[in-house]
């Protein structure tokens, strides 16, 4: 049984990843593919780096599709990372 983490526990973990001058990396619904990649995983969602967030390289985590979509959601998302 996979043990998701609370949203608390996702909020408090991208900010610490990202830091205060990034801002929010996706929209709603980009978050919430993040979140599933967090839940589904979690060891390799505390590998995160905030230059994850920038480069957006869909093969840091080869295979793990909840990335790829991520990745590939913020890319093309006209409401992600608005100025």
């Amino acid at each position: 049984m996979t043990v998701m983490m609370t949203q608390a526990e996702f909020n408090s973990r991208w900010r610490s990843i990202v830091g205060e001058d990034f801002g929010i990396p996706a929209c709603s619904d980009g978050m919430a593919i993040l979140k599933a990649f967090a839940d589904r995983y979690p060891r390799s969602f505390e590998f995160l780096h905030t230059e994850d967030f920038i480069s957006l390289d869909p093969d840091i985590f080869f295979g793990i599709t909840e990335w790829k979509a991520f990745t590939e959601h913020v890319i093309v998302c006209p409401r992600c990372n608005e100025a």
